[in-house]
């Protein structure tokens, strides 16, 4: 008698995890020291190979995870939550990785904070160390700012 015949195929894929830290950079040498901390509630935003989005925020120390994700490559963008003004010495953002099944890449992402220096060259002509309303500046000095 003639019968169904019925198959199925099932197709499995270890999936692997994204991690980082993102921090203050202090000293601005381009690694995280012992002192600087972890900057809280920044976003994260990671695509993966299959284009699927995953956004994350970074916990008290700065770090964050995402476990899940497809092997592949993946794109990493810090989104929201930096300082204002900071500027990044670690790291690149967006950072494109590849993610191997069953294991963990991670990255690690450095922010200094970077302020403005201004002043005045003038002449002191009375030599009290305090510009008074007469004395101008020097225009055209050089200053070096090391």
């Amino acid at each position: 008698a003639g019968g169904a015949c019925v198959s199925s195929v099932d197709g499995y894929q270890v999936r692997g995890a994204f991690s980082g830290v993102v921090y203050l950079d202090t000293n601005g040498n381009g690694t995280q020291d012992g002192a600087e901390t972890g900057i809280e509630s920044a976003t994260v935003v990671i695509t993966d190979a299959l284009g699927n989005t995953y956004t994350v925020t970074t916990l008290a120390d700065g770090s964050y995870l995402q476990a899940g994700v497809p092997a592949g490559p993946a794109t990493v963008e810090i989104t929201a939550g930096l300082p204002a003004g900071a500027v990044q010495t670690e790291g690149t953002n967006p950072n494109t990785v590849t993610v191997a099944g069953g294991s963990s890449v991670s990255s690690l992402d450095g922010y200094q904070v970077r302020g403005t220096i201004t002043g005045v060259v003038y002449l002191d002509t009375n030599g009290n160390g305090t510009q008074d309303g007469a004395e101008t500046g020097i225009e055209s000095a050089t200053v070096v700012i090391t």
